[in-house]
């Protein structure tokens, strides 16, 4: 008899819906008497059904001179990780995305990610990482 009680094989039916980058914003400060760039990058995760999704870590690496750090931030309830890295004022900072954790019953699917600049997804082949200005 078919039972409605969850069982561990895997049915092939059912997948994980897919989270992305629906929309990715950078705001700029300057902190530390403004001897320190502090970059704000505000991604709201949404999943394949418009519905905000909580929990999904994003990490971003950022490098400039020969230092290479890393940043992370999961998304609260409304869907938004806010991921604020800090750089001297005199350097130009590259960030990349280094990881990103899915909540579980979701996979990233990054060809959906907002396009912030350029005509790609974010953090896709074609747009790996961002030169930060000056």
């Amino acid at each position: 008899a078919p039972s409605s009680s969850p069982t561990n094989e895997p049915t092939g039916a059912v997948s994980d819906a897919e989270i992305f980058i629906k929309k990715m914003t950078i705001k700029r400060k300057l902190v530390n008497n403004g001897n320190k760039n502090q970059y704000k990058f505000t991604l709201i995760i949404k999943d394949e059904n418009a519905e905000l999704i909580q929990g999904a870590f994003f990490e971003l690496n950022y490098t400039y001179g020969n230092k290479s750090k890393f940043k992370g931030k999961s998304s609260n309830k409304k869907g938004v990780a806010n991921v604020k890295i800090k750089v001297p004022s005199s350097e130009v900072a590259t960030v990349s995305l280094a990881d990103v954790k899915a909540p579980e019953g979701y996979t990233y699917n990054e060809n959906r990610n907002h396009k912030y600049a350029d005509d790609c997804p974010a953090f896709t082949e074609d747009c790996l990482y961002y030169e930060m200005e000056i």
